[in-house]
């Protein structure tokens, strides 16, 4: 109908005449092998790819974004349009393009937990599963008890809570297992969900994820427990020293309260080593 107006326009008075390819003007939408033609045409002339000659390439590159950081899959769905259109590739369409970046995004995570899971003998998945479990007389699990930590914040009490928790947890040597050839940002993001779980919902997942879970929020764990004991560890004796120094003359006790005895995690330990 454009094309025959356009004809009549300017003064053409058969609109039969042939048009691209040797069509009539009013048939060409309808023939398809004519819109391929052009579009071959155009694919040439601009020099882009076929989705099935780049299509493998994309994916290495995404596979590769997918496996070094938490992106979600919006982002992979962006960053393949990005790719595509940076190498001159023929987008395929929003759908199998939102297969391919879901389908590398679940395949990443199971690669993941495939890779934490590996060095994990059947002796220590069973200790790991133990850990889900309620001790008799507990209300709580055991992972469970070590995410939240001591309830006694100071004093002596808490000291020995934290470093009794500390030991514990360090003692299961969930961190000596080669976890390094897992990205950080991926071991993270497994933890964070280990940390955030409940312990039934853990237990209801199937291996490997499950042990890999487990064992992130272990390796967490190990770290952020050494943190803690050292921080109350830094607190205890600062306030020890200040009352120190109060009871000393009350210039001490000011200038430690000036001073960066109180301010950071390891100045209270440097301090009190001078002591």
């Amino acid at each position: 109908m454009v094309i025959a107006g356009v004809l009549q326009g300017v003064g053409v008075r058969d609109v039969r005449l042939r048009g691209p390819a040797g069509v009539a003007p009013g048939l060409y939408p309808e023939r398809l092998p004519t819109q391929h033609e052009h579009a071959w045409d155009i694919r040439r002339l601009l020099k882009f790819w076929d989705f099935d000659e780049g299509g493998l390439m994309l994916r290495e590159c995404i596979v590769g974004r997918a496996w070094v950081s938490n992106v979600g899959l919006g982002a992979l769905f962006d960053r393949a349009v990005a790719w595509l259109l940076r190498n001159r590739v023929l987008l395929p369409g929003i759908a199998p393009l939102g297969y391919l970046a879901a389908e590398v995004r679940m395949g990443e995570q199971a690669l993941i937990h495939l890779v934490v899971d590996a060095p994990v003998e059947p002796e220590f998945r069973r200790e790991l599963l133990e850990l889900l479990d309620a001790p008799d007389g507990a209300r709580t699990s055991v992972l469970e008890k070590w995410r939240k930590g001591p309830r006694e914040v100071s004093g002596r009490t808490g000291q020995k809570a934290a470093l009794e928790r500390t030991r514990d947890i360090n003692g299961v040597q969930a961190g000596g297992l080669g976890l390094c050839r897992v990205p950080p940002e991926k071991l993270a993001e497994l933890a964070r969900y280990g940390m955030d779980a409940h312990a039934p919902t853990l237990r209801w997942l199937a291996d490997p994820r499950r042990t890999a879970t487990v064992l992130a929020a272990l390796w967490h764990l190990e770290g952020s427990s050494v943190d803690g004991a050292l921080t109350l560890f830094g607190t205890l004796m600062a306030a020890r020293l200040v009352a120190r120094a109060e009871r000393e003359g009350a210039g001490n006790a000011t200038s430690l309260r000036s001073g960066p005895l109180l301010h950071g995690r390891n100045a209270p330990l440097d301090m009190s080593c001078t002591h």
